[in-house]
């Protein structure tokens, strides 16, 4: 199999992939906004669990951060190249082993979906709450 190929082969299995993400985000949120339509006391958990969670990607993006500026760069931008690993930070590359390469590049890589998951649940949630509140005062006029 050519890189062509499995370059194609890849960008399909992602697109599936966030086409899926996106899917289960804004069913969920549908289900939640509709729950926390019918009892304030749910409404406001989701709101404090939104917080939290949305909380918990900033922390996290800050830690990545951090431990990206210690080490170096970061691995989703870096390369390998003939068995070297490198870390990448602005244009400057940074050698480092194969399991510091590896295990950064799967923080940062779960790091982003966990982030693109968190925000669009809450911003799709938090919308569809304040939809259903708008219609619930609309339909009460």
């Amino acid at each position: 199999m050519s890189n062509n190929t499995a370059t194609w082969i890849t960008a399909v299995a992602l697109l599936s992939a966030a086409v899926g993400l996106l899917s289960v985000i804004v069913h969920t949120a549908k289900f939640f906004a509709r729950i926390a339509r019918e009892d304030r006391r749910l409404r406001v958990l989701a709101v404090v669990t939104g917080f939290f969670f949305f909380s918990l990607t900033v922390i996290n993006w800050l830690i990545l951060g951090g431990i990206s500026a210690l080490i170096g760069g970061s691995a989703v931008r870096g390369k390998v190249e003939s068995g070297q690993f490198f870390l990448r930070a602005s244009s400057k590359y940074t050698a480092v082993s194969s399991s510091t390469y590896t295990s950064l590049w799967y923080y940062e890589t779960i790091t982003r979906v966990w982030s693109a998951f968190v925000i669009g649940f809450v911003l799709v949630a938090a919308f569809l709450i304040y939809e259903f509140e708008r219609s619930g005062k609309n339909e009460s006029n």
